[in-house]
């Protein structure tokens, strides 16, 4: 017997030609993941940093707001509180630049191993920095002076306006900002303000 053809019910569509998308190199995705992952580090570095320094002002300005609390208490406080933000930035963007690095695929170990290597190279050679933070150290340990305190050091008098562990800075009467590095104070004298108040007062009672 013979086979019974089909016929088929449904058209024959034609096709037409086929379209083919571009592809996409893979790298191209690698670098713009790279680069989102770069900004949203730097972002992110950023809100940190500012968070961290709301939550330390926050809390030296609540000790500060306490009662009975000497002046020379408040102006240590602020003079830590200008160290710690120093700290704070110098560990932050640091740690964020080997992160960004790693994950561009950049091996970090020689550069740790060269930031020891050079470490110990700068503690040799530069034994003045040594001695600016050392002395830096000790001067906001022992509160010798602190910030807005009138002072003399050497032959400059002016009021400190910053102190960090490598210098101080005072401002003169004229405005003018003296960079003074801590290793090469040696005579510190603190000048007392009288109030213009306590003066008037001492003037009508006489």
């Amino acid at each position: 017997m013979n086979p019974i053809p089909t016929i088929s019910v449904f058209p024959k569509i034609p096709t037409g030609p086929t379209i083919t998308m571009p592809m996409i190199p893979a790298d191209v995705h690698v670098r713009f993941d790279n680069i989102m992952f770069t900004l949203g580090a730097i972002i992110l570095c950023i809100v940190i940093s500012a968070l961290l320094r709301k939550i330390t002002t926050l809390s030296f300005r609540s000790v500060q707001t306490r009662r009975l609390i000497p002046e020379a208490f408040i102006g240590k406080t602020n003079t830590l509180n200008s160290v710690i933000f120093n700290l704070l930035d110098v560990a932050i963007y640091g740690v964020t630049i080997l992160i960004v690095l790693s994950h561009w695929k950049v091996d970090i170990s020689p550069i740790l191993t060269g930031a020891g290597i050079l470490g110990l190279a700068i503690s040799f050679g530069s034994q003045t920095l040594v001695k600016d933070i050392i002395s830096g150290f000790f001067i906001i340990s022992e509160s010798q002076y602190n910030i807005g305190d009138m002072v003399k050091i050497g032959e400059y008098v002016g009021r400190v306006s910053k102190v960090t562990l490598r210098l101080t800075v005072l401002k003169d009467e004229e405005g003018n900002r003296i960079y003074i590095p801590n290793s090469t104070i040696t005579t510190v004298k603190r000048i007392k303000v009288v109030k213009k108040s306590s003066i008037i007062k001492n003037s009508r009672g006489s």
